[in-house]
């Protein structure tokens, strides 16, 4: 019978080691209000191999719209900041 499986395999708390590569998965459950341009850069880049999956739930209509109607008004101001 043969064995299709990995010569070493070790399981941790914090990681899983197949051989000689490593594997780890953290899952973040919040995300500030408000990230700059590039918040992700820092992550995606990592010089070793890393595969990063992003899953955003959509917000309510009825909660969303106040919210950009907000961002709007304050994006409007900053402009007629800046052309002042």
């Amino acid at each position: 019978m043969e064995r299709y499986a990995p010569a070493a395999l070790s399981v941790t708390p914090s990681h899983v080691r197949v051989g000689d590569g490593y594997a780890a998965t953290y899952a973040v459950c919040g995300y500030p209000a408000e990230v700059g341009p590039a918040w992700l850069e820092p992550l995606l880049s990592y010089p070793g191999r890393v595969d990063v999956a992003v899953h955003v739930d959509p917000v309510p209509a009825q909660l969303a719209a106040p919210m950009l109607k907000r961002q709007r008004a304050r994006l409007e101001s900053s402009r007629r900041l800046d052309a002042d």
